[in-house]
């Protein structure tokens, strides 16, 4: 199946002029609308035609899934790919955007990823070890290029990562209100679990037993 700009159009909610400038990279349309755009594309399988460009100006940008909803109910991976693409463009790069699927053929994917590009930045948000360990097992260890995954870590591979520090920070954001008089504060828990929803949540904790206050 063709996608078109229309399709993607649709999808959003927006013109298709919008898709054509967002895509083209035009002046037209918003930061926020060309990124949305951009995202929408990649999931939808869209091909966008460029200039072909040499190997090593390329940077990858994968954003992993599994359960979904962790990554796509915020605008965090959205946020990074700005982040990403304008750091890019400063360094004579140029941005591509794929999703990897879990439940779909690993080594099938992996080629994908690391085909034509100098570097790879990973949203690991939903990464655990047996993900990373099956990446290994389908080729990403044969494979020589430079790989950064951010909002997640790892200690059983040398992999570089970027990653908030979700305990200190829930923990002092936490003691920030009950210092400024609060009788209380609550934690929204997601029912997703991961490993920074986990460290965020003994953030709280930490704070509410320094302030004397019960963990539920």
């Amino acid at each position: 199946m063709n996608i078109t700009a229309k399709d993607i159009a649709k999808n959003l909610g927006i013109s298709t002029s919008a898709v054509s400038l967002a895509m083209n990279r035009k002046p037209g349309v918003s930061v926020a609308t060309r990124e949305k755009v951009l995202v929408e594309a990649a999931r939808m399988g869209y091909c966008v035609k460029k200039e072909p460009i040499a190997k090593n100006q390329n940077i990858r940008y994968v954003i992993f899934l599994e359960g979904e909803a962790t990554v796509k109910e915020t605008s965090f991976y959205s946020i990074l790919l700005h982040g990403i693409e304008v750091t890019a463009k400063k360094y004579g790069y140029n941005d591509r955007i794929n999703y990897f699927d879990a439940k779909q053929n690993w080594s099938e994917q992996i080629a994908t990823i690391t085909k034509d590009v100098s570097g790879l930045i990973v949203l690991g948000t939903e990464v655990e070890d047996r993900h990373i360990y099956t990446a290994i097992e389908n080729g990403l260890g044969n494979i020589n290029i430079p790989l950064v995954m951010v909002d997640n870590a790892t200690s059983i591979t040398n992999i570089d990562s970027v990653v908030a520090d979700n305990l200190r920070g829930a923990y002092h954001a936490v003691t920030y209100l009950l210092d400024k008089g609060h009788k209380d504060v609550g934690y929204l828990r997601s029912t997703s679990r991961i490993d920074s929803f986990d460290e965020r949540q003994l953030g709280y904790l930490k704070a509410r037993r320094e302030h004397g206050l019960s963990e539920h």
